[in-house]
């Protein structure tokens, strides 16, 4: 298919080496980011307040100005607010400063949904893995509970791809998908959320 080359979205141009010094030879590693939500940020959250909360964000962000949490909870704030365009700025400024940060990619790719667009209608400085519902996800599933004697949750099963790329699906779209598949069992009618593969024994 031939790329509507219209539809990409470019960013600034302007390009800066990482000093955070959690960032070494392009790795990231987000847990040891500075964390700061504090109960306001919480409150914020629950009173579904985004206008404040995008206020509260940055003022932190300023404080902050090399915080990574900082810069990425600005950019959630402007989604959960519905400022899209200004999302798309802000974190796009975000991923070309530290391309090899997820969180940045992601976030990113919440705003290109969001405005009901995909992954190839933005110019990346390193694109992001999208992982959808196919075939490939499922046969996936079957090679990780194969080995396993227990039933796995869906949950567990789900989680396994959540390190791995952006999950365009939830847990109950791909349990409805497993459930549809024959190598596929739930040993419990009434809790269908735990799962094993078919053994040669419930074939008989």
């Amino acid at each position: 298919m031939t790329k509507n080359k219209t539809r990409i979205i470019e960013f600034p141009t302007k390009t800066e080496t990482s000093s955070h010094p959690v960032i070494k030879d392009g790795i990231k590693n987000f847990d040891d980011y500075e964390g700061y939500e504090d109960e306001e940020y919480f409150n914020l959250l629950e009173e579904k307040d985004y206008p404040g909360l995008i206020q509260y964000c940055k003022d932190r962000a300023t404080e902050n100005p090399g915080g990574l949490y900082a810069k990425a909870n600005l950019g959630k704030a402007y989604i959960l607010n519905g400022n899209y365009e200004k999302a798309l700025s802000y974190l796009s400024e975000c991923h070309q400063q530290y391309p090899n940060i997820d969180e940045y990619q992601h976030l990113l790719l919440d705003v290109l949904f969001g405005m009901g667009m995909t992954e190839d209608d933005y110019e990346w400085s390193k694109k992001p893995i999208v992982l959808r519902l196919t075939k490939n996800i499922i046969d996936a599933c079957y090679l990780y509970l194969r080995p396993k004697r227990k039933p796995r949750s869906i949950y567990d099963i789900h989680n396994e791809f959540v390190f791995k790329g952006y999950v365009t699906f939830t847990p109950k779209d791909l349990l409805l998908e497993l459930l549809d598949d024959q190598r596929f069992i739930a040993d419990d009618l009434e809790d269908q959320e735990m799962l094993r593969v078919v053994r040669k024994k419930d074939l008989k």
